[in-house]
This record gives structure tokens, sequence and C-alpha cells, in this order.
């Protein structure tokens, strides 16, 4: 019976982490508020699920290498996997924030009103993806009361933050509180992989990228809201990602934060296809 209602809790709680914010924009503003937000939200899933999608591949690895006291091993798997989402999962996520408005205006320019929502969840997911690294390493080395904490704290998070600046920001007051969630339950998890003694992180890894996608995103930005025409910001679009890339590439080579151990780390993961343009992106990053 308490293993049932342990069950219950826990689903109760995950659909609370899941659809809190969408709850209370219906109950506070209705359902035409609801229908911009939803969609708003659903526009950043590229860069909300890259978490989810983490835990799902890490936590089998994480728990194989501690059954196994392979402990080296698994701050090795940490600490790499801890960079590498940084550098790459941090521009993607600035990168939408700083294109949603496009899907958005698909649904018709009602809908425009969500890319303030859509842009702080895209910004908070890039933020808070490390998350996903220590949860699957507390979930491995069986510290599910920390898990149940953190999101018990953001959910408590979640509801102050957002029932205190939905009056002041309107549909933008629920994603507010979802940042704060999400914020809240990736410093606990932190929390219980240090008290594990598993905490790792690439610090300057994780600066840079949060920087080097700030001054990337940030033309972009400005470009699609200079056209004032649609089509214009759809052919632009391309040409935008492009240079985006390209430049962000540029940065981290000014940092000298990429390696050739980076590169053969991205020629394993890449299609073989793919493969021919890794020496240009080598001169690209200066490696």
């Amino acid at each position: 019976m308490s293993y049932n209602s342990y069950n219950l809790a826990a689903a109760l709680m995950g659909f609370g982490v899941s659809f809190a914010d969408r709850l209370f924009t219906l109950s506070t503003q209705g359902l035409s508020p609801l229908a911009v937000y939803n969609v708003a939200i659903v526009a950043t899933n590229i860069a909300s699920s890259i978490s989810y999608a983490l835990v799902t591949v890490m936590l089998p690895a994480a728990a194989g290498l501690f059954a196994a006291s392979k402990l080296e091993e698994l701050h090795r798997l940490l600490r790499l996997t801890a960079r590498y989402v940084s550098i790459l999962v941090m521009p993607i996520a600035f990168g939408l924030a700083a294109v949603v408005e496009i899907p958005l205006r698909i649904f018709g320019a009602d809908y425009l009103s969500g890319t303030g929502p859509a842009m702080i969840v895209c910004i908070a997911s890039g933020l808070t993806a490390i998350s996903a690294i220590y949860a699957s390493a507390i979930i491995a080395l069986d510290k599910m009361r920390w898990f149940t904490a953190a999101n018990l704290l953001g959910l408590a998070g979640f509801y102050v933050f957002t029932t205190a600046l939905t009056p002041f920001f309107g549909i933008s007051g629920p994603a507010f509180g979802r940042a704060a969630l999400m914020i809240i339950t990736t410093l606990v998890y932190g929390w219980a992989a240090f008290r594990a003694g598993v905490f790792e992180l690439d610090h300057r890894a994780y600066l840079v990228s949060i920087i080097c996608s700030t001054i990337v995103s940030i033309p972009v930005f400005t470009a699609l809201l200079l056209l004032q025409a649609f089509y214009l910001k759809i052919v632009a679009l391309p040409f935008l990602i492009v240079f985006a890339g390209l430049t962000y590439l540029c940065l981290l080579r000014l940092s000298h934060i990429i390696s050739i151990d980076d590169l053969e780390f991205i020629r394993d993961v890449i299609p073989r296809p793919l493969h021919r343009f890794l020496p240009i992106i080598a001169r690209i990053v200066g490696t």
C-alpha cells in the first residue's frame, strides 16, 4: 500500500512539474491566454526536451558505473557530459529564443504575445540543461529523496514567483514561475550531487557558452525585429542561422575552449557523412 501511495504521489508531482504553469494560466487568466501560452511553450520543446533525453541516455550508464564501483569513470562521464551540454545545448536554447517569434507567427498575430513566455522558458532551459546530469547521478546513486525534494521545492518556488509576478507581467508570469522551478530544481540536484561526492561542472565552459550564446543571439533577434514583413523573416532565417553558427564557432576559438579531444568526441557522436565537415570546424575553432 505504501509503495502504491508513493508511486501515486510521484506521478502527481511529475504532473505538477510538467503542467503547473498551464493549470495556473487556465485558472487565473482563462482559455484564450492559455491557448497562447500553450502554443508558446510547445514552441520551446526543442530546448526543454533535451534535458529529458539526457536523463534517458545517462541514467543506465551512470547506474552501471556506480554499481561496478568505477567511480573515476563516473566522474569523467559527468564532467564531459556537463562540458558538452554547456557548449552545445546553450546556443541551441538561446538561438531558439531569438527566433521563436517565427513559429508563433505561423499560428496568427494573436499568438505573438506568447513570444515573451517562450523566450523566458528557452533561456531557462539552456541555463538549467545541466540539471539532467545531476538528476541522473542522484537517481543512479539511489538518492531519490533529493529528487523528490528538488521537485517539491521547485513547485513551491513556481507558486511564489508566479503568484507575485503574474499581476505585473500577465501571461509571462507563469513563464517566470516555470523558470524559477527549473533553476531551483537544478540547484537542489547540484547540491545533492555535491553531497554525494559526484558533482562535476566545467565552470569555464559553462560561462563561456552563456557569454557566446548571448552575443550571437542578440544580432539574430535584432535582425528579425527590424524585418517587418513575415516573408522577409522566413527568407532571412537560414542565413541568420548560418551566421549565428559560424559566429559562435569563432567566439569559441577566441576563448580557446575547444580541444582536439572535443573534436574526437564530436566525431564519435555525429553521423559518418558529416565527418567531412570536421576539418572545417577544426580550422574555425583553431584546433
